[in-house]
C-alpha cells in the first residue's frame, strides 16, 4: 500500500502508516493536483505532479488546501477534496474500458464522484458509517470529524446505507441524507437543516473554479441550500467552506522529485466523457468558474 499525499503545508513527520503491497497494475491518473504533492513509500516521500499513475491499495491524502482529480481507466472521475483521505480498496478490471468492480473507501473529507463506464453493479463507495451504490450519478458527499456521512446527489440516484442496515434511496436534484456516528439514515428536514449540513465539507456546490471541466457539472439545483448558507454565514460574520486556491508550501527535507512518467496525458485526454466544454471556455484545464459550474458536459454521466 502506497501513502499518497497532497499537501497544503509542509510536512512534518506528522504522517506514519503501515505499508504493504497490494497490486501494482496502475489503475488512474492525476489529471490535476493543487499543492505540491507526495507519494510515501517505505517512509520516504516523493513528489506527485499530474499526469502520475496510481494503483491499487493506494491511499490518497490532501491537507488543508490540497485537492487532486482523478481519472480513473474506466472514466470515473472522483476529486479529492481539501483535508481529505481516500483509499483505492479494490478496482476489478475485466478490459480497458470498465471494471468488475470499483470499491473505494472515503476515510474522512470532501468529494465528487461521476461514474464512468463500468456497470452500475460495480460500484461500492464505503466511509467509517456508510455505504453507496450508484447509478448513472454524479454526487459530492463528506465524512467529518465525527465520521458523519453527509450525500448531495446531483444526476442519477445513490442507494445510500448505514452501517445500521438501513438504507435510502436518494435521487437527483441536490437531494440531501446523511448517516450519523452510530450509521442511522436521515434527510434534513428543514431547508435551513439542509443548508447548515453542506456548509462545511462541500465546497464544489459553492465553487467549482479549482476544477478541470471534465470534473465539474451542473449545481444549480443545490442553489436553496448554498444561497442560504452563505446569508447565514454572512449574518453570523462567518464563512462557508470553499476551494480558494492554493497557498505556498515547501517540500519537507529530503524529498525527491518524482518525474511524469514517459506518455502519460497530464491533461484530460480528447474525447474524455464531459469534457466538451468549460466554463470561459477552456476545454481542457480549469475555467472561470461559477457556482452552476457550466460546462457544456455531453451528460454520459446522467444515464449510465
Amino acid at each position: 500500500m502506497r501513502i499518497l499525499t497532497i499537501m497544503g503545508f509542509a510536512l512534518a513527520g506528522a504522517f506514519s502508516f503501515y505499508s504493504s503491497s497490494i497490486d501494482a497494475r496502475e489503475l488512474a491518473t492525476a489529471m490535476d493536483v493543487d499543492q505540491t504533492s507526495y507519494v510515501k513509500v517505505s517512509g520516504s516521500a516523493r513528489i506527485i505532479v499530474s499526469g502520475n499513475r496510481f494503483s491499487q491499495g493506494d491511499v490518497i491524502e490532501t491537507q488543508r488546501s490540497g485537492q487532486v482529480q482523478l481519472l480513473f481507466d474506466d472514466q470515473t472521475r472522483i476529486v479529492v477534496g481539501p483535508n481529505s483521505r481516500l483509499i483505492v480498496e479494490e478496482i476489478l478490471m475485466k478490459s480497458g474500458r470498465s471494471a468488475n468492480r470499483f470499491a473505494v473507501t472515503a476515510v474522512k473529507g470532501s468529494f465528487r464522484f461521476i461514474t464512468g463506464r463500468s456497470s452500475k453493479s460495480a460500484y461500492e463507495i464505503r466511509t467509517p458509517t456508510a455505504t453507496m451504490g450508484v447509478r448513472g450519478t454524479t454526487f459530492d458527499f463528506s465524512v467529518n470529524g465525527k465520521r458523519e456521512t453527509d450525500l448531495a446527489v446531483l444526476y442519477g440516484s445513490v442507494r445510500f446505507c448505514g452501517r445500521s442496515g438501513e438504507c435510502k434511496r436518494v435521487n437527483r436534484g441536490c437531494n440531501l441524507a446523511y448517516a450519523d456516528r452510530r450509521g442511522r439514515v436521515g434527510t434534513p428536514e428543514t431547508r435551513e437543516e439542509g443548508a447548515k449540513r453542506i456548509s462545511d465539507g462541500f465546497p464544489y456546490l459553492f465553487s467549482q473554479k479549482s476544477l478541470m471541466s471534465a470534473f465539474r457539472t451542473r449545481t444549480g439545483s443545490c442553489s436553496r441550500y448554498t444561497k442560504l448558507a452563505v446569508s447565514i454565514a454572512s449574518k453570523s460574520g462567518g464563512s462557508v467552506q470553499g476551494v480558494n486556491g492554493p497557498a505556498p508550501v515547501s517540500a519537507p527535507a529530503g524529498t525527491q522529485p518524482a518525474t511524469t512518467p514517459a506518455g502519460t496525458p497530464a491533461t484530460t485526454p480528447t474525447g474524455s466523457p464531459g469534457n466538451s466544454g468549460a466554463a470561459g471556455g477552456n476545454s481542457a484545464g480549469r475555467g472561470g468558474g461559477n457556482s452552476d459550474g457550466q460546462t457544456g458536459n455531453s451528460g454520459d454521466h446522467r444515464n449510465n
